[in-house]
């Protein structure tokens, strides 16, 4: 067997955590990819119909099914609906948080809008997290 055809990953005290292959290295990585979703707004388009709301809650099911996840997902002004109770997008977001994907909740967005208690899921954020988290980023997708 090729010694380079495996994957350790060892901690920063030096001890050993796990050995996998290249293979199963690379598929883990391509699964929870470095991307940010960043959402400014509940609906897709440029105009709040029912086909922006529509689109939206597309947007998130199929993100939902894909096998590739982004990181994390950032909502900000009137995005932060989508995490608050009666979000028509809230079974694909509770799917996206328990495959590990983070939710940022935007806490200037919530107070404003009056929806800090009705938050469903995720966590409240500030923009210190969330520039670091799109600085950091591979790529950033705004909707």
């Amino acid at each position: 067997m090729n010694i380079d055809s495996f994957y350790n990953e060892i901690l920063k005290d030096g001890s050993f955590l796990k050995e996998v292959t290249l293979e199963e290295k690379l598929i883990s990585d391509i699964k929870l990819e470095s991307t940010c979703i960043l959402i400014t707004r509940n609906y897709i388009g440029s105009e709040d119909g029912q086909i922006g709301q529509l689109l939206m809650k597309s947007f998130f099911y199929v993100m939902s099914e894909k096998e590739t996840k982004p990181s994390d997902i950032i909502l900000v002004n009137r995005g932060v609906f989508l995490a608050a109770e009666g979000s028509p997008v809230l079974s694909a977001l509770h799917d996206l948080d328990r495959s590990g994907v983070s939710i940022m909740c935007c806490g200037t967005s919530l107070n404003h809008f009056k929806v800090r208690e009705e938050l469903d899921l995720g966590y409240v954020s500030n923009m210190y997290d969330i520039l670091e988290v799109l600085m950091k980023a591979r790529k950033v997708i705004t909707l």
